[in-house]
């Protein structure tokens, strides 16, 4: 899966749940936190990002500071998308 593929994902969950963004804006790399008013539509988010893909983010992914950047975060789970032991080996060597 591509980061495109999960930006527009991403994209299509927000707009689901009632989160218009203007398509000029979504070719920036947008903080998506600006968007998330609630811990609710955080969750919200993730589960059904998790729907869509048919996998399970590791808490290392979902960290909400990860959503600084979307394509930080889309490229960190096209990463974790194409091999789910990349995160963990990455938080190992950050924390060895």
């Amino acid at each position: 899966m591509t980061e495109e593929m999960i930006k527009k994902n991403i994209f299509d969950i927000l707009e689901e749940s009632g989160i218009y963004i203007d398509e000029s804006e979504k070719q920036e790399d947008l903080d998506l936190r600006e968007f998330l008013i609630d811990s609710i539509q955080y969750v919200y988010l993730i589960v059904e990002l998790e729907n869509h893909l048919g996998i399970e983010l590791p808490d290392e992914v979902i960290l909400y500071d990860n959503f600084l950047s979307i394509n930080g975060f889309a490229n960190m789970v096209a990463e974790f998308f194409e091999n789910p032991n990349s995160i963990s080996d990455k938080v190992l060597q950050i924390c060895e």
